[in-house]
């Protein structure tokens, strides 16, 4: 099992670091980690946001298709 190193925060905490964060993807893992752990409606749209962030950097990391080829 994966360490909690905000088990201990309140929401408030949480999303001060999720603001703090930016594009920082193992923060940003660390942050939907512990989110998975809440289950009041503040947790969970914070937990919505950051996967959105997180999405978003998953798909700038990949290459766009190439289309046909050029002549």
């Amino acid at each position: 099992m994966r360490e909690r190193p905000y088990s201990q925060k309140v929401i408030g905490e949480l999303t001060a670091l999720f603001e703090q964060s930016g594009t920082d993807a193992g923060e940003l893992d660390r942050l939907s980690y512990e989110l998975q752990f809440r289950n009041t409606a503040k947790a969970r749209a914070l937990e919505t946001r950051v996967n959105g962030v997180m999405a978003n950097l998953t798909r700038q990391k990949v290459p766009a298709k190439v289309g046909a080829t050029e002549r």
